[in-house]
């Protein structure tokens, strides 16, 4: 990959933005090493943590340039829905996104903050959907943004496109805690790290849970779900776990 770094260790998968001197924003090739990236098959991972490079931004949004040398819809719809395939594959991922914020996190970018499980913004980071002050709208975005804050603090930000601080983002359901600038990087590694530790089926079933409870109707959740902790409740891991608990001991995971 050009424009994308990925690195295994500690069971975590470290996904970066790689083009800090255009504020990391998604060209058409950024676009589809991300999705590749968040489709990668899970090893011994159980964690990805995601952040762009340099000191300015996460991500600063669309490569507006990239974007002005396409002229028909066609392709224009080739470079929109491109970031709505990354979406796509950041919410089937198995393994929880903890996405690690500083700097720009503008448009496209704010999109791939909200569509993580948790974000740890930096005390200086900034969130903007500034797509109406250039005659655009911030369309694909909107679909994980509803998922994190209120829809009056949405249409907000998305009819202003005004840039709002850590703590407003905090405030709107946007952010889940913000880091002072200096421990960020090892903030974000701690909780990837602690997150990894844990049984990579319960993460699983507990990730698609968080997505599903967005998605389906309150009535089916209440029929489905219980079906979904009876059937983990009897794995290997799960039995592990319990007799950790009583022993007072570290579990050993075995993935079954």
């Amino acid at each position: 990959m050009k424009n994308i770094v990925i690195q295994n260790s500690d069971r975590v998968r470290r996904i970066t933005i790689n083009r800090p001197e255009k504020r990391n924003a998604l060209n058409r090739q950024t676009i589809a090493e991300l999705e590749q990236a968040f489709w990668l098959p899970q090893g011994e991972e159980r964690c990805i943590l995601f952040s762009g490079e340099g000191r300015e931004a996460f991500c600063a949004g669309a490569d507006l340039k990239e974007m002005l040398a396409t002229n028909s819809e066609a392709e224009r719809l080739e470079f929109f829905g491109g970031l709505a395939k990354v979406l796509k594959a950041m919410s089937q991922s198995a393994m929880p996104i903890v996405a690690k914020v500083h700097g720009f996190a503008f448009a496209g970018g704010c999109g791939l903050a909200a569509a993580s499980d948790i974000v740890l913004a930096s005390s200086e980071a900034q969130f903007a959907l500034p797509e109406v002050k250039l005659g655009l709208a911030p369309m694909v975005v909107m679909a994980p943004l509803s998922r994190s804050v209120s829809h009056k603090a949405l249409a907000e930000m998305v009819l202003s496109g005004e840039t709002i601080k850590a703590e407003q983002a905090l405030a709107m359901g946007l952010v889940t805690r913000i880091v002072d600038k200096i421990r960020l990087d090892q903030e974000a590694e701690d909780l990837a790290k602690k997150i990894a530790t844990l049984a990579p089926l319960a993460l699983k079933a507990t990730r698609e849970g968080l997505r599903d409870v967005s998605e389906m109707q309150y009535t089916d959740l209440l029929t489905d779900l219980p079906k979904r902790i009876a059937k983990l409740s009897l794995s290997s891991d799960a039995r592990e776990g319990i007799e950790a608990f009583f022993s007072k001991r570290t579990p050993n995971w075995s993935g079954k």
